[in-house]
């Protein structure tokens, strides 16, 4: 969690579709501009530092309703407000494969050890206790394979450290639980710890290869006498813990459209992958990242092709996931620095 002390004013509205808000009237972000700069890569784990420029990005055209280009056409839902009370500094999200329309969060304050189940439309379906978790700072949540038993599994990401003072961050592995009923205690989880070889590092995205390995990506800070962000560093983790090896680095671009940026530098607050796709999630922007083939690393997604997609109109949005699908996505985000209600969003997909 990062708190930023500043307003953000829409001067636009739509009425999408969107499940669980249907015919909402929404305020939506304006156009944002096609094509991007290159990407930099640097400080591989040979200790050889490279420079990768991506092939160009896919033609977007974009409109205060959503966005079209390679083939999809995206359209911003209602934003809902997530139970007061219920994860109000909602910091990560995965969808439920075995409940569709379902989503679940996990709120970053200290000492969290359970996530919620919540509806498309905001409302609560129920609290899941995880067994052994009592988090520091759980910043993300992923969803992935669960190595040899079959099924899908989340991680639960407790990489934040602000005051980068932590000697390890800790990843909880969960089958994703039933919701019919809900669990009544605590679920089962692997705790799996975690050290950086080059000391603490504030963290809040963190996504699961195919192989079952972590890549956990840093969150850099502003020069406090520039606006300019260092690189964000790239780690993965075998699965089980162990110490993190760096894999890359890399800046994200400026987005379009500058607003809480503007007073904490375009920083990665979330990220979400299926297998050729990484969403990659900003203060002020959602970029896709489209692999040459599926089969790629997600370790060099900022190699890939990229273009920005439509980002609800949300302040301090911190969790995105992709729905089930593959297509669309869910944003959620914190209360803010004003306290209050988290929020949460979703960006249908549909052929252009």
């Amino acid at each position: 969690m990062a708190l930023v002390a500043c307003g953000l004013m829409m001067t636009a509205s739509c009425t999408v579709a969107h499940p669980g808000g249907v015919g909402s009237p929404v305020a939506t972000s304006p156009a944002v501009s096609a094509g991007t700069s290159a990407a930099s890569i640097s400080a591989s784990a040979d200790g050889m530092s490279r420079t990768s420029t991506p092939p160009p990005a896919a033609v977007t055209t974009t409109s205060r309703a959503g966005s079209c280009g390679a083939g999809r056409c995206y359209t911003l839902g209602a934003v809902h407000r997530i139970p007061a009370g219920v994860a109000p500094e909602s910091s990560g999200i995965v969808a439920s494969v075995k409940s569709p329309g379902v989503y679940f969060v996990v709120d970053d304050g200290t000492g969290v050890d359970q996530i919620q189940a919540l509806r498309s439309d905001g409302s609560l379906v129920g609290a899941v206790a995880v067994s052994g978790m009592s988090a520091e700072n759980a910043e993300a949540m992923a969803a992935g394979s669960c190595g040899e038993v079959a099924g899908k599994c989340f991680y639960i990401g407790d990489i934040g450290d602000n005051g980068l003072k932590r000697d390890h961050i800790t990843v909880y592995r969960l089958a994703e639980p039933s919701l019919s009923p809900l669990p009544s205690g605590p679920v089962a989880a692997d705790a799996w710890d975690y050290r950086y070889p080059d000391g603490p590092h504030n963290a809040e995205a963190m996504v699961v290869a195919t192989d079952g390995s972590v890549l956990v990506i840093t969150k850099s800070t502003p020069n406090p006498t520039t606006e300019v962000v260092p690189p964000h560093r790239i780690y993965r983790g075998a699965p089980g813990g162990g110490e993190l090896r760096l894999v890359s680095s890399f800046t994200p671009q400026s987005p379009a459209r500058r607003v809480q940026s503007l007073f904490t530098g375009t920083v990665v607050t979330d990220a979400s992958y299926t297998p050729g796709r990484m969403l990659l999630l900003t203060y002020d922007e959602v970029i896709e990242y489209v692999a040459p083939t599926a089969q790629a690393d997600p370790a060099t997604f900022p190699s890939w092709p990229r273009r920005e997609l439509p980002n609800p109109p949300m302040i301090q949005s911190e969790g995105i996931t992709a729905d089930v699908s593959g297509c669309g996505y869910e944003v959620t985000s914190e209360a803010g620095p004003g306290g209050g209600q988290a929020g949460l969003a979703g960006v249908n997909c549909h052929p252009e």
